[in-house]
């Protein structure tokens, strides 16, 4: 009886609760609260625009910094890439003054000058050119070497005093009409002359620089391989896409100077490529391998010299990038048709 009396005034109680308390729909809950909030807490539609506002402002100026700071890093970037080549070309304009080069036939003269071939008498053998002599087929070497050992000598000391600058010189290219005249490295690795200059300062176009696995004798190679920098503006082995023009193919010569002579090679096959068809190939079992390489290169030219390698012949490689796809490049391959001792 005591239990039951005690559920029927539980039961009373929970009856005035629910008359005291009466149910409510969620607006007037809503509404019951906001009124219950302080003057200063009060949530109002303005309130809330205006954060939203506001964290849009926010999310705007990051993004205009994160631009602005994009657009900066590579303003410095370009700056000092052009303040590179600027400086780079300092350093091989100032190089080119130290360098005698001459070509067996013509005046001496600095590479930085002009140049102009000596006119022949009639009949004046001894003045021929080197490329009137290489075009008739008189490619005997010994023919004026004493007229040219003064030369040779001035040519030999500027490349000595070159070296003392830095014992990776390895030689000098020049090739006639265009703007590769330039000292040739040879590092340890192909990279450090990639962004290196020959007195080892860092510039962009890097160097000129033979493949590390050459031999210092010009001779021991079957494929001697320089690289260079394809320079928007004109560097390095831009100018290799002269070849391209037929004209140009069919009537220049590549020119080498090292302490041992001048070497002379005469274009036999230039064509876009990438670096997978292994154009830049150094190491031969033997010769027989090496004239079947050579000899395929050729098929790839845009144009064709008339030329095939054969016996004791070595062959001279240029590469440079063609500034399109990552891995493309152009190759030029050269036959050495001379040597001047």
């Amino acid at each position: 009886m005591a239990k039951k009396k005690k559920k029927a005034k539980l039961s009373e109680k929970a009856e005035v609760k629910e008359e005291i308390l009466p149910s409510l729909t969620p607006e007037e809950i809503e509404e019951s609260a906001e009124a219950l909030q302080p003057d200063g807490m009060e949530i109002t539609e303005a309130a809330k625009k205006k954060s939203k506002f506001s964290l849009s402002n926010i999310i705007q100026l990051v993004l205009i910094l994160i631009f602005a700071s994009v657009f900066v890093v590579c303003l410095v970037m370009l700056i000092q890439n052009i303040s590179g080549k600027i400086k780079g070309s300092s350093i091989y304009d100032d190089a080119s003054k130290q360098f005698e080069i001459f070509i067996p036939g013509e005046n001496t003269v600095k590479i930085s000058e002009s140049y102009t071939p000596m006119k022949p008498s009639p009949g004046d053998n001894s003045m021929q050119t080197l490329y009137n002599r290489l075009s008739s087929g008189t490619t005997d070497s010994s023919q004026g070497q004493s007229q040219y050992s003064e030369q040779l000598a001035n040519m030999k000391a500027s490349l000595s005093s070159l070296r003392d600058v830095n014992k990776d010189v390895y030689g000098w290219i020049y090739v006639p009409d265009t703007k590769i005249n330039y000292p040739i490295l040879k590092g340890s690795d192909n990279d450090y002359y990639l962004n290196h200059a020959y007195n080892g300062e860092v510039v962009p176009i890097g160097s000129i620089f033979a493949d590390f696995v050459c031999k210092d004798n010009l001779e021991d190679n079957y494929n001697l391989v320089l690289y260079g920098h394809n320079v928007t503006t004109g560097q390095m082995f831009h100018d290799m896409t002269n070849f391209l023009k037929k004209e140009v193919f069919d009537s220049t010569f590549i020119y080498i100077y090292t302490m041992d002579g001048i070497y002379v090679y005469k274009p036999v096959a230039i064509y876009p490529t990438t670096i997978e068809n292994y154009y830049y190939k150094t190491d031969f079992s033997d010769e027989g391998t090496f004239l079947s390489y050579a000899n395929k290169q050729i098929t790839y030219s845009k144009h064709n010299a008339g030329e095939t390698f054969k016996a004791g012949d070595k062959m001279l490689t240029l590469s440079t990038c063609t500034n399109g796809a990552q891995d493309s490049r152009y190759a030029l391959h050269a036959k050495l048709i001379d040597i001047i001792k």
